[in-house]
């Protein structure tokens, strides 16, 4: 069958998948199978199809070649591999369908995603929607960034002085897939809760409330080990938890390490083993204490410049008399300091005091603040309602839908006016910085109509008062 359609012109080809029932067919067709699941399982270990039962809705996939083909596109270094790397190795079905997928259809790109999953080339990151509809985006181990542009807020999450557990796989050729998947396995329980890098991954584990580090070393000679580190709370179990997951998929992949030495007694169990106590649940970390930010347009001496300016100083003034401290960017950054990473310090505030005027509206750097808070609540409407605290001063039109839309088509324009010097002269020319702000403007111009109409669906205060109420006291 596979190479009967593998003769006729790719357009035309029909044996891509086979259903269950058809294989059963065949099966009863040819007779002497007297269990067509192990049959199942014997092709499929012989590399002859493609099978997991929780894939592809339990479908065979007969031609393998045609969806390998379509996933090592993606690596391509000519082609969408170096866009992905500036991205932190992040993207989503419709960014492979336009760089490098769009002569598949939207099913069978699915297909292609659910293989690379399966495989550990890929993991769920998040989901960019409310609940399970939203467009997931997806995170390649291989493609993330280097250690070293983490290196700042890894350092305010571990504590190098603080005592650890540690446990150390030694390995005479540790085959860089075992890292892979020890990063897909926990990406896809921690999502956005944890912080990965090229080779290594930081978690906060709830039910241990226990910091967790999972770091490959590579030596020239292929040599290497694999090194999980823990510390605070009951650091010493959750070094058990996590290097029971590097033993199974250590098992899994085939590799035995030439030495362990670790800090945690024996649990008594063979290696790789399930053990329902090993269960693992990852969240942020708590903050010691609540943080409440304050995101707005600053920096100009208009008469709106200073009526957003007098509403922030008195907002901040009165949270200080309640012993309240604000966060703002103006005071809170200093000079040299990373504005992005402030940016996603609000996007995580408990409390967030949104400002909107039409300037914040049109700033990359307010809306990218307000997306921060939105995505962090994973789009949920109730979460981001709870977070958020608004204030719209007369200049921001939202009341209405074609207002609201108004502001989408801003954003639209603004991102199809970059796009067609891209076309002309490549995307080299944004860097990479200006490529994640050109990115982040076809998200603006996507999802700032559902994030105002949000914002309008609760009644918000019409004085200072009002807002002093509805921010402290409600």
């Amino acid at each position: 069958m596979r190479d009967a359609d593998a003769k006729r012109p790719p357009q035309a080809r029909r044996r891509r998948t086979i259903t269950q029932a058809h294989f059963r067919k065949i099966c009863e067709e040819e007779g002497g199978v007297s269990a067509p699941e192990h049959l199942l399982s014997y092709l499929h270990n012989a590399g002859i199809v493609f099978h997991r039962p929780e894939l592809f809705n339990d479908d065979i996939i007969l031609d393998q070649g045609w969806a390998l083909e379509a996933i090592y596109a993606v690596f391509h270094r000519d082609r969408c591999y170096q866009t992905i790397r500036r991205l932190k190795g992040r993207f989503t079905r419709a960014d492979l369908d336009d760089w490098v997928w769009r002569e598949y259809s939207a099913e069978e790109q699915k297909l292609f995603l659910s293989m690379m999953r399966s495989c550990g080339i890929c993991f769920e990151h998040r989901r960019l929607g409310p609940g399970d509809d939203g467009e997931p985006e997806y995170i390649a181990p291989d493609l993330l960034p280097d250690r070293a542009e983490l290196q700042g807020e890894l350092d305010q999450k571990w504590d190098a002085d603080r005592p650890a557990e540690e446990a150390v796989f030694d390995y005479a050729m540790l085959h860089p897939g075992l890292m892979r998947s020890v990063i897909s396995r926990i990406g896809r329980e921690a999502g956005i809760a944890a912080d990965y890098w090229r080779g290594g991954v930081f978690v906060y584990e709830t039910e241990t409330r226990s910091r967790g580090m999972i770091e490959q070393e590579m030596d020239d000679d292929w040599r290497g080990r694999i090194r999980v580190r823990t510390q605070g709370g009951q650091a010493a179990e959750l070094l058990r938890r996590l290097t029971a997951l590097v033993e199974k998929e250590q098992s899994r992949a085939g590799m035995t390490p030439a030495a362990v030495t670790t800090t945690a007694a024996p649990r008594g169990r063979p290696a790789g083993k399930p053990d329902a106590a090993d269960k693992l649940t990852f969240t942020q970390e708590p903050s010691p204490a609540a943080e409440w930010c304050v995101s707005y347009a600053w920096g100009d001496d208009t008469p709106e410049g200073r009526e957003r300016q007098a509403v922030v100083d008195r907002l901040c003034a009165t949270a200080e008399d309640r012993g309240i401290c604000i966060l703002r960017d103006k005071d809170a950054l200093g000079l040299g300091e990373r504005i992005s990473k402030f940016m996603q310090r609000i996007g995580r505030g408990d409390r967030v005091f949104v400002v909107l005027s039409d300037k914040y509206l049109k700033s990359p750097f307010c809306m990218y603040e307000l997306w921060e808070v939105w995505r962090n609540c994973r789009q949920d409407d109730a979460a981001f309602l709870g977070r958020i605290r608004v204030y719209t001063l007369p200049c921001a039109a939202i009341w209405s839908l074609e207002d609201r839309v108004a502001y989408a088509v801003h954003w639209q324009e603004r991102h199809a006016k970059l796009e067609a010097l891209v076309r002309q002269h490549g995307d080299d020319i944004l860097g990479d910085k200006g490529y994640q702000e050109y990115r982040a403007m076809k998200k603006f111009s996507r999802n700032v109509t559902d994030i105002l109409t949000t914002a309008t669906d609760i009644l918000q205060p019409r004085s200072f008062d009002e807002l002093v109420e509805y921010g402290f006291d409600a």
